[in-house]
């Protein structure tokens, strides 16, 4: 399968000629894991990057991640909800601040990693001078926290339904890169993705923007970091695919996914996996196209425009 327009590359894997369902692109990813600066692996990262039909207009898709991709896995009894995250969050208050607190003393769907941060710690009382000087130190304390227990990566959660099976579909779609744009700190949110079985389904080079690329320090602007964030993967896609991205479309299940959409000049598509309703989506952007999930591939497509992908 020429999933990113590579006609005539030809990459084994042991997975293949076995008989065994990979997604696209594992091959190669597995490839340039190992030695990004070999001799075989650059002239594949420099077609990845080039490779693309120059006549065809390129179409950009960003995915959210929770509550959009993955959602809280309820079955597993006695697991903390995205457990590894918010782990994460809970050694960051301890290792800087010293204190006991957690993410769930605050609304934060919808928001960033380093602006629940900010928010949790403005709730507890402290000054926000202090909070955003110490903001970096509290973010290399997640990641740790992460590098550390990766393994628990896909604890108490689980893929949405349909996911997977777009991603494929879109991986195998000519001039289309898939990237993420998610409050999630980088590292957290690809960890995410190698748990959950699907990053090899994301375009290589691997692009997005995340909560680690930017951050306003005002937990009431976060649709505006996060339409920076789509704004920061488009720049990002541009500069590792050469350009030519005629259309962009995000999907994620908060009001401020498609107002940050809407605000970034990409295309706005809402579902309904999260917290939110069609509703309360349909009135942060009525334009929007909101889908009840991700399941019906060709109502999906529809809402990309890719009628016929």
């Amino acid at each position: 399968v020429d999933c990113f327009g590579l006609q005539g590359l030809a990459v084994g894997s042991a997975d293949s000629q076995r008989g065994r369902t990979r997604c696209p692109g594992a091959a190669v990813t597995g490839l340039l894991r190992k030695d990004r600066n070999s001799r075989l692996a650059l002239p594949i990262l420099k077609a990845l990057r080039g490779g693309m039909d120059q006549t065809m207009e390129r179409t950009l898709i960003t995915f959210d991640i929770d509550g959009t991709i993955c959602v809280q896995d309820e079955s597993q009894i006695n697991v903390t909800p995205n457990a590894m995250h918010t782990r994460a969050f809970s050694f960051a208050f301890k290792e800087v601040f010293g204190i006991e607190a957690s993410i769930n003393e605050v609304p934060h769907q919808g928001s960033t990693d380093p602006l629940i941060l900010v928010k949790v710690l403005l709730a507890r009382g402290y000054g926000k001078e202090e909070v955003v000087e110490r903001l970096d130190a509290m973010k290399e304390a997640m990641v740790r926290y992460v590098t550390e227990n990766g393994g628990e990566a896909s604890d108490g959660l689980k893929l949405l339904p349909g996911v997977k099976e777009l991603l494929l579909r879109l991986s195998q779609t000519p001039n289309v890169v898939i990237g993420l744009v998610t409050g999630n700190l980088q590292p957290i949110a690809w960890t995410k993705m190698e748990a959950l079985g699907i990053v090899d389904c994301f375009s290589v080079p691997r692009i997005g923007g995340f909560g680690s690329d930017y951050c306003s320090f005002d937990p009431d602007r976060a649709a505006e970091d996060r339409t920076e964030l789509i704004r920061i993967a488009a720049k990002k896609a541009d500069e590792s695919y050469g350009g030519g991205f005629k259309r962009r479309i995000h999907i994620g299940d908060a009001p401020n996914d498609v107002r940050a959409a809407a605000g970034a000049g990409a295309i706005p598509v809402g579902v309904c996996t999260g917290v939110f309703s069609k509703e309360e989506l349909t009135a942060a952007v009525p334009e929007a196209a909101v889908l009840k999930d991700l399941s019906n591939l060709d109502e999906v497509l529809e809402a990309f425009g890719m009628s016929g992908a």
